[in-house]
């Protein structure tokens, strides 16, 4: 039987301002973004790249995510490492700025080994 979800977010004040005088710490990991609702993600990088320990069927691992404002909407999606977009991660760790604007595109499924599940394909690139 699945667990149902708690609606949490009914009981927080809304957009409570951090008060004078206080500095915030807390970074909001955005919505995540899903590639086959909106194939293509055109934004600018906001912030570091962030490890977080997230629990699998094999246990915990660590997993690496950046924030992608994104061009038109400015809504802020979180977007996690995939063994296609670990080449864009490395370029990202390589810029002494990485506030820049990226380009991901969702091409599809690629060929499916036994046991495992099919590959999620990328075109990405960064703006010079």
């Amino acid at each position: 039987m699945a667990k149902a979800k708690a609606n949490t977010s009914a009981a927080l004040p809304e957009a409570t301002p951090v008060p004078e005088g206080f500095r915030q710490i807390s970074q909001e990991r955005g919505i995540a973004w899903d590639h086959e609702d909106m194939p293509v993600m055109m934004g600018t990088v906001k912030g570091p790249i962030q490890t977080v320990t997230v629990q699998t069927p094999q246990g915990p691992q660590d997993r690496r995510l950046f924030l992608c404002e994104e061009k038109e909407t400015e809504e802020v999606y979180a977007i996690w490492e995939s063994a296609t977009l670990t080449p864009l991660f490395t370029e990202l760790e390589s810029l002494d700025d990485i506030h820049v604007s990226v380009f991901i595109r969702f091409d599809g499924y690629g060929q499916k080994k036994p046991g495992q599940n099919p590959p999620k394909l990328f075109t990405t690139a960064v703006a010079d």
